[in-house]
């Protein structure tokens, strides 16, 4: 899977690379005078991946939650989205709990804007706003004597400043990584189905939530 992965991000790149260079505003005709174009950015977190490669086996601690980014925008402003989901199934037993099954299901969304400063030829800083929606699904099935079934949902929604930095490892293929603090309202129901009773419980709080920067993304510029 790794592998496959790795020759999907090469193939990306070479599609990227064979491109035109960027536009630059220099080179567009004074008259008339056009509006550029909107540029767009597709990103891929590659933490998990490289560290697999480099030393399998071994899992780096990562908690930034989106996979995929997307950004639209010029070289000074962009509109930025970021997105995962998962979707899992396990069965496990042992002696005490028998045997029981987790389902897992769960989605992660951002959206904002970003400013960006070229610093020298190959770095650029950016810093930004997010609003961000979490929704997480867990149930599991316990199958041991009567069947009992414990259901989690939690909602996520947050806000807060972002701010990151890009390597240029070619016009159209940069390295980035980003910190952020979100404040985030966090509402959970858990429902207990234990025959004959069912139990239903409601949670609610706020958290500050901060991701360092410990993942690493490549970003394809079209």
């Amino acid at each position: 899977m790794r592998a496959f992965f790795a020759v999907f991000l090469l193939l990306i790149g070479v599609a990227v690379m064979a491109q035109d260079t960027i536009p630059v505003l220099d080179t567009i005709p004074a008259t008339p005078l056009k509006k550029p174009k909107p540029h767009f950015m597709f990103g891929l977190n590659v933490t998990r991946t490289i560290t697999g490669l480099l030393r399998p086996g071994d899992v780096l601690a990562n908690n930034d939650p989106y996979f995929f980014t997307f950004r639209v925008g010029n070289e000074r402003t962009r509109w930025r989205s970021g997105l995962n989901f998962t979707n899992s199934n396990t069965e496990t037993s042992d002696p005490f709990q028998g045997t029981r099954k987790t389902r897992n299901n769960s989605i992660d969304i951002r959206t904002g804007v970003e400013w960006n400063f070229r610093v020298g030829e190959k770095f650029d800083l950016y810093w930004g706003v997010d609003a961000t929606y979490g929704y997480v699904r867990n149930k599991v099935n316990f199958l041991q004597g009567f069947s009992s079934t414990i259901t989690t949902k939690t909602n996520r929604i947050g806000v807060g400043p972002v701010t990151g930095i890009m390597f240029r490892l070619h016009p159209r293929i940069m390295l980035s990584t980003e910190c952020s603090v979100y404040a985030i309202y966090v509402r959970e129901k858990t429902e207990i189905r234990a025959f004959p009773d069912i139990s239903n419980t409601k949670t609610s709080g706020s958290q500050f939530s901060p991701i360092l920067p410990a993942s690493l993304f490549i970003n394809f510029y079209f």
